[in-house]
């Protein structure tokens, strides 16, 4: 079992060993800001959502506790320690951590709680479902060559990069969209996308075919490999080219693949290509991570 999940179950079991998904949405997203832990690390990210912070990636995760017996739902708005299971251990003083911490919002109602986190990070409420609940502005990018690979990322961190950038729009480049990490397979993504009205396109005739990513680890060099994608991809693919083109004229997108750095992926051939003939500049949105020079654009509110 992960450490996070782990956390989870610790902070049910605190919280009196049950809690709605709402108030324990919210006590995982105080708890990854203001609980310091080199354990949290990998803890769950958040996404601005209908009632706040939201973690697709948690609640995929306690479906799966729930399935493997240590939570159980009645009815879909609670979730209760499984007492007949015994609970995972965590280290005594981590333990003593989750339980100050829980004491200190324990008395807050949810109405409390959740004014609390509103008026404390706004950010999380540009998508709120009520409209005088808002407190920040969905940003929204100026139209450049977008690129970004999500490499490292949860799904929650991506999605929320997706709408501090102003994303508005996602143009998948993979041959083959599917990962084993939650969210990052096409049908997933592009849910996850619409609930935060973002566009999901794909086109994979767009990417590299694994086929002849097997030559990399024959004889091919990954760089010898995007030449290939470059000298080649702008021949035969020239309808489905235009129409990223048009797609990125029309609105802030971004070119989706896996790899973080854009140096070792094949996206940044073809940002290169839609870069000449729009006269759009190029920008990977995790340019702290690789050798990028490209100046960081302006953004601007709706």
């Amino acid at each position: 079992m992960l450490v996070r999940q782990k956390v989870i179950i610790h902070l049910i079991d605190k919280m009196g060993g049950e809690s709605s998904f709402i108030r324990l949405t919210k006590t995982a997203f105080l708890y990854k800001r203001l609980v310091k832990s080199n354990k949290n690390d990998t803890f769950y990210d958040f996404v601005p959502y209908k009632y706040g912070p939201y973690s697709f990636n948690l609640h995929n995760e306690l479906k799966k506790l729930i399935k493997n017996r240590y939570l159980y739902s009645l009815d879909k708005k609670t979730v209760r320690i499984n007492n007949n299971l015994a609970i995972p251990s965590i280290d005594l003083q981590f333990e003593e951590q989750l339980r100050f911490f829980i004491n200190k919002y324990s008395n807050l109602s949810d109405n409390k709680l959740s004014e609390h986190i509103y008026s404390q990070y706004p950010w999380f409420t540009i998508n709120a479902a009520k409209i005088e609940k808002r407190r920040s502005m969905r940003p929204k990018a100026s139209n450049l060559v977008y690129t970004v690979g999500y490499e490292g990322l949860q799904i929650d961190t991506f999605l929320n990069l997706m709408l501090k950038k102003g994303i508005e729009q996602v143009i998948d480049v993979r041959s083959n969209p599917v990962s084993r990490q939650y969210g990052y397979h096409k049908v997933t993504l592009m849910g996850l996308c619409n609930n935060l009205s973002i566009k999901y396109l794909h086109y994979p005739e767009l990417g590299i075919t694994s086929n002849r990513r097997k030559r990399i680890e024959e004889s091919e060099t990954l760089q010898q490999l995007l030449l290939w994608y470059r000298n080649n991809v702008e021949a035969n693919n020239r309808q489905s080219i235009l129409s990223v083109e048009d797609e990125i004229k029309k609105k802030p997108s971004v070119l989706l693949c896996m790899e973080a750095d854009p140096n070792q992926c094949h996206r940044s051939r073809l940002a290169e290509i839609i870069s000449r003939e729009t006269g759009l500049m190029i920008y990977d949105l995790r340019r702290n991570i690789c050798k990028t020079t490209l100046r960081k654009p302006e953004f601007l509110l709706l």
